[in-house]
């Protein structure tokens, strides 16, 4: 058992425990409660000002994750920054 915990962290395994995580909060939630979902909060501005008690942010899901040039496919996590896309595909 002790051998299966040492095995390397993986990307899949840290957004599996968040993912874990965001569903028992708002599970217990009152389902009263508001909850906003925050990526890098470059719009926050734009709007109606958000008044919540929860607030999910996905600032730490970044990075491209298939980037197909010649399909002009291009798949990122949702906290992904746009410059870093943009960075990408000016290249």
């Amino acid at each position: 058992m002790i051998e299966e915990l040492r095995r390397p962290i993986t990307v899949e395994m840290v957004i599996q425990e968040i993912n874990r995580y965001a569903d028992s909060e708002f599970r217990y939630a009152d389902k009263s409660d508001e909850v906003a979902i925050v990526g890098g909060g470059s719009r926050a501005g734009l709007g109606h000002p958000a008044t919540v008690n929860h607030g999910l942010s996905t600032g730490r899901l970044t990075g491209v994750t298939l980037y197909e040039p010649s399909e002009m496919i291009v798949s990122a996590r949702a906290g992904t920054p746009l410059s870093e896309i943009d960075r990408l595909l000016a290249e």
